[in-house]
């Protein structure tokens, strides 16, 4: 979860975070983020992942929204993404990359007249994100567009490895309260304090 990684290449936490969104939207061809929307800048210990650890990642909370978009609109944006790098608004992906200069979904080159469903967070409709402001669910070239999940209050908007639908996940891995400072050293390894 370092901003060095989100803002600048892919991860273990973004490539997480994106299947997670893809996970959730369904039969999608790609999902897209942007690495901005993880405002933690640490990493997380190995173990359990719980609802405190979520809130840090992704505290904005939002909805995961599916949307058609036409092959011309899909790679402008991706482009965006890409060029956006060391900026919050560089877009973490999933089902897509770049190969010498050409964008691939799901390994072929992008059709501009062809429709691609995409899951994507709700912000990224806005036009606010950063030299993104053609994106909204207003352009002509974005289609079909669905909320599909409401994060809940406690950002409980994520799901694990093995794709756990995140209202499953959330009730599987999460605690109702923060870990206490003894706890939290006893998950990183760091040494316990002498009782007073």
């Amino acid at each position: 979860g370092r901003e060095s990684t989100v803002r600048n290449r892919p991860g273990r936490l973004t490539d997480l975070i994106a299947a997670a969104i893809a996970h959730e939207a369904g039969t999608v061809d790609v999902a897209i983020f942007n690495g901005g929307s993880i405002r933690i800048d640490d990493v997380l210990p190995p173990g359990p992942i719980t609802e405190y650890d979520i809130i840090r990642v992704m505290p904005f909370g939002g909805k995961t929204v599916r949307a058609s978009f036409d092959g011309e609109l899909l790679a402008r944006v991706l482009e965006t993404g890409m060029n956006n790098e060391g900026l919050g608004g560089y877009l973490q992906s999933w089902g897509a990359r770049r190969d010498n200069g050409v964008w691939l979904v799901q390994g072929k080159p992008i059709e501009p007249s062809r429709r691609y469903t995409v899951a994507l967070n709700d912000f990224l409709l806005t036009g606010a994100e950063t030299n993104l402001g053609y994106l909204t669910r207003t352009s002509p070239q974005v289609h079909d567009v669905v909320a599909l999940r409401q994060a809940s209050s406690t950002g409980c908007n994520a799901t694990s490895v093995k794709a756990i639908p995140p209202s499953q996940w959330c009730r599987r891995y999460t605690r109702s309260k923060p870990p206490t400072r003894r706890s939290s050293a006893r998950r990183t390894g760091s040494p316990r304090r002498p009782p007073r």
